[in-house]
């Protein structure tokens, strides 16, 4: 049985529509969380940056897009799609690699670990070239939503078990008390 997926869009899209894949404008500031990961793909997978992106939650599609930047209040549409060959990736592991730029051994691994996954993750994104639309649905319940975030946060905690964050150096000498 395939995996369902969810899609959340602001674009309203018919039923039986076919969206590819194309080269998506990235934040010059996020490039080379990309870079990142292009070079640790190494064939595994559709290019992040040419892809769709689906959700195995309905909530979780939502969730996303809600979170994306400039994101107002707009309608949102929901969809149930098809993708020819998903791959899944942890979702969280792209916001962990934002915080290790500093950390080449680390970086390395964190998106080894997001291209060959073997952590019991909550919230995925899945990777296709294309999908098409095969169903619109309501949007769920705040709710439901909600319940969303917390599969994010605990895919946060786990990757913090992972990859603890490092202590930051104090460059200043330690508060000494002054006579009063």
């Amino acid at each position: 049985m395939k995996q369902k997926l969810y899609h959340a869009s602001l674009a309203l899209h018919a039923n039986g529509t076919v969206l590819l894949g194309k080269a998506r404008s990235i934040l010059d500031a996020n490039a080379w969380i990309e870079d990142e990961f292009e070079r640790g793909r190494v064939g595994r997978s559709v290019s992040r940056i040419q892809a769709m992106f689906a959700t195995g939650d309905p909530t979780d599609s939502i969730k996303y897009l809600k979170v994306q930047q400039n994101f107002g209040n707009e309608p949102i549409y929901l969809y149930r799609v098809e993708m020819p060959s998903p791959h899944r990736h942890p979702m969280a592991l792209v916001d962990v690699v934002k915080r290790n730029q500093a950390e080449p051994d680390r970086l390395k691994d964190i998106v080894e670990k997001y291209w060959l996954p073997s952590q019991d993750w909550q919230f995925w994104e899945y990777l296709d070239c294309s999908m098409t639309i095969i169903e619109t649905l309501s949007e769920p319940d705040f709710t439901m939503v909600a319940g969303a975030g917390q599969r994010y946060l605990a895919d946060h905690v786990l990757a913090g078990q992972l990859w603890p964050p490092k202590p930051k150096l104090d460059n200043h000498p330690p508060k000494t008390e002054v006579g009063h």
